[in-house]
């Protein structure tokens, strides 16, 4: 199940509640984890360094044969090439960095459902270049649940200033400047 919609439209509380749900695995926006920080400090749902918990310790050996058998930069620059909006244009150009790519994704979501054990996968990623990008994976049978958000609470939320918390520190994230 792939969420989708703007940021702050209310996908991770979404996620979180169908990730209760014993048929559901709720894995976050799945897109961002090849973010720089994936080896060092980025933190899973259970508040563990995402590099020591044994979830995704296992997911990672079943899918790659351990989490530093990926080039994690070069996995990053492909999230960043084909799925940001203004590459909306590389959908229908398909080339064997993004065949690698998605053979490397196709791993990924075979081994969070063989770990996972659960029946679906819920991926709070809400990009839609990146869902259609999913589609050209055939193990991957994508069902999109897309979000909409009063643009009033989505103002409020943006305005406010919100806390980041990672492995190693704690940030204070100002609000957007919205006018």
């Amino acid at each position: 199940l792939y969420l989708v919609g703007a940021g702050r439209s209310g996908g991770t509380l979404l996620g979180k509640i169908l990730g209760r749900h014993p048929q559901l695995l709720y894995v976050g926006e799945l897109r961002e984890l090849w973010t720089a920080d994936l080896l060092t400090d980025r933190l899973c749902g259970c508040n563990a360094r995402l590099a020591d918990c044994a979830f995704w310790q296992q997911v990672f050996q079943e899918a790659y044969g351990g989490m530093r058998q990926v080039d994690v930069p070069w996995m990053n620059e492909m999230r960043l090439r084909h799925t940001r909006t203004r590459s909306v244009l590389s959908l229908w150009r398909q080339d064997e960095a993004q065949a690698a790519w998605l053979n490397m994704l196709r791993s990924l979501y075979m081994a969070l459902a063989q770990v996972g054990d659960k029946k679906w996968i819920v991926d709070a990623s809400r990009s839609p270049t990146y869902a259609s990008l999913l589609t050209r994976i055939p193990q991957i049978k994508l069902h999109a649940l897309h979000l909409v958000r009063d643009a009033r609470a989505v103002v409020h939320s943006w305005s406010r200033e919100r806390l980041a918390t990672t492995a190693t520190r704690q940030v204070r994230l100002a609000p957007k400047n919205l006018a």
